[in-house]
């Protein structure tokens, strides 16, 4: 026990006793004597505090949680923007072959043309997929054969009614 005398207070306090039966007591100028468990209500107010802390610590877990975690539904949408974009690679490597394979044939059927041309010019006719070269000079075999080879051709064997009949055109 300490006795501390001021000017015109005396003040007491005990110690080395349990937390809840602390107490300190205070002789004021009146001589009235104020008594305050001083342990009691500081353990409460932790105990206060400290649940506070807990639930405010709880309450940011789960903003940060919401806050930074994805929905379920993103996940998804992701892999199915995934296929999407996979799917349309596929499409449009499709797309520049068959326009790779179209210009080729393009470029073949402008060379038919031309040279269809070029035939039609100089007399020669145009009967399924053929040219047909018709001379009006009569000649032997082998004269028509060499005539026929000098202009890239041969002598063609008929094979239909169609093909006999173009010499009527």
């Amino acid at each position: 026990m300490v006795v501390d005398k001021g000017e015109s207070e005396i003040t007491i306090e005990i110690v080395n006793l349990p937390a809840t039966s602390a107490r300190r007591s205070h002789i004021g100028e009146g001589g009235e004597v104020t008594t305050a468990a001083t342990g009691g209500k500081l353990l409460g107010c932790i105990a206060v505090s400290f649940c506070l802390l807990c639930i405010l610590q709880a309450s940011l877990n789960i903003c940060l949680r919401l806050a930074l975690s994805s929905p379920p539904d993103i996940d998804c949408n992701c892999k199915n923007l995934t296929d999407e974009r996979d799917n349309l690679r596929r499409i449009n490597l499709d797309i520049e072959e068959r326009y790779k394979i179209l210009t080729e044939e393009r470029d073949k059927l402008r060379i038919v043309l031309n040279d269809s041309a070029n035939y039609s010019q100089q007399g020669w006719m145009y009967f399924s997929g053929s040219f047909y070269y018709i001379s009006s000079i009569t000649k032997t075999w082998q004269e028509s054969r060499d005539d026929c080879l000098q202009r890239g051709a041969d002598l063609m064997i008929i094979n239909s009614k169609e093909e006999q009949l173009l010499d009527g055109w």
